[in-house]
């Protein structure tokens, strides 16, 4: 049947469901009238009308991110959970969650039926997502969008090189006691974990992980353990470096004894992107693929035919912040995912200009910890970031 009501002029990037409904485009209750056969409907006792408006429906329960394994040339998706309460109406056949990448007009859809919480996956990292949900009915009425919340897919782990790349020359044969580095930058704020480098069978003694300011401020260091025969080998900090985003940093290691890797003029022309890691082609900020000999680690500064070292950085996302849409009887618990023993700031705003520390946390055992803003009750939005 149709509703005889005001036409949805929103509901864009998606066909209903029931080309023969009519949409309305604002909420308010109305009466069946006795001549045109529409249909009362309510839900848990509230006014009649329909399409049913779901109030303050989303809630993110959580980051969920699926992560890559070091090395794979195949970039990480994402995945958000939202959850909402369920309407009591008997009418009320089951629940849709749109999405897509510009706000109000979405391109997916997943029919959630009679669940009262969806996940969806295969998400971009770096994009970000507006998301809304509808209910319908079993003759394929369906209510107008609810709120719409937005969602920014952070990246997960990253390299600059995938396990399977590999130099030009292997072993450089022996040398005095050098640092040998590359210079990086990244697209977003995060951290860096950790040092890898390329190994020779011949590259032996202790390795020492360093990662530095663009201008020598040594920021954490870290010596290699547990070290193959060859190839790539990783070192992580004892505690994960806070890096800002498109700001250049260097990543090196100590060699004691040469036999160092290296493809020559690998940067002479180009730099190496593997988002959100950048190393620069030389050029961009002085020479890359640097360098410095001593007996220990140094700020590695020379440059040599623009060599690349095989020296890399291993990145880890911080949270993105994301807008909710809330109601004053409902909590946001949000939930920080990291290294064990890691502490971040939890900023919030309503703007986006003017941010404010909320509180603290620290994951714990498993690698997260949930936080709940206590003032979420106040805002109609917010967003929300780590630092």
């Amino acid at each position: 049947m149709n509703i005889i009501h005001e036409h949805r002029a929103d509901r864009t990037g998606v066909s209903p469901p029931n080309s023969g409904n009519v949409f309305a485009h604002i909420h308010r209750p109305f009466r069946r009238q006795r001549d045109s056969g529409e249909l009362q409907l309510h839900c848990a006792g509230d006014a009649v009308r329909w399409p049913f408006k779901i109030t303050g429906l989303m809630k993110f329960l959580g980051v969920l991110l699926i992560l890559a394994a070091f090395g794979t040339t195949v970039q990480a998706t994402g995945s958000v959970t939202l959850a909402w309460n369920r309407c009591t109406n008997a009418v009320v056949a089951g629940y849709n969650v749109y999405y897509g990448e510009a706000g109000g007009t979405y391109t997916d859809t997943i029919n959630a039926g009679t669940a009262t919480n969806a996940t969806i996956t295969g998400l971009i990292p770096g994009t970000t997502y507006n998301i809304a949900a509808t209910t319908y009915a079993a003759s394929g009425v369906e209510s107008p969008f609810s709120s719409e919340v937005s969602y920014k897919v952070p990246f997960a782990a990253a390299t600059l090189w995938p396990v399977t790349a590999a130099p030009a020359v292997v072993d450089a044969g022996p040398d005095s006691a050098v640092e040998l580095g590359v210079k990086f930058r990244s697209d977003a704020a995060g951290s860096i974990t950790g040092i890898r480098f390329y190994k020779a069978s011949a590259n032996t003694g202790t390795h020492v992980g360093n990662l530095w300011t663009s201008t020598g401020t040594l920021l954490a260091t870290a010596t290699f353990t547990g070290e193959t025969a060859s190839g790539w080998q990783q070192v992580n900090f004892a505690k994960p470096v806070s890096i800002t985003a498109n700001t250049i940093y260097v990543a090196s290691y100590h060699a004691n004894t040469g036999h160092y890797s290296f493809t020559e003029n690998y940067f002479l022309t180009n730099g190496v992107d593997n988002p959100p890691l950048h190393a620069l082609a030389n050029g961009v900020s002085g020479g890359n693929g640097v360098s410095a000999y001593g007996s220990t680690s140094v700020f590695p500064n020379q440059t040599w035919n623009a060599r690349n070292y095989w020296v890399d950085a291993v990145w880890q996302a911080g949270l993105p912040g994301v807008q909710l849409l809330v109601t004053p009887t409902r909590q946001f618990v949000l939930t920080v995912n990291g290294p064990v023993g890691q502490t971040y700031k939890i900023q919030a705003t309503q703007d986006l200009k003017t941010w404010t520390v909320i509180g603290t946390v620290t994951v714990g055992a498993g690698g997260s910890v949930n936080f709940t803003d206590p003032n979420a009750a106040s805002f109609s939005r917010r967003f929300y970031r780590t630092q």
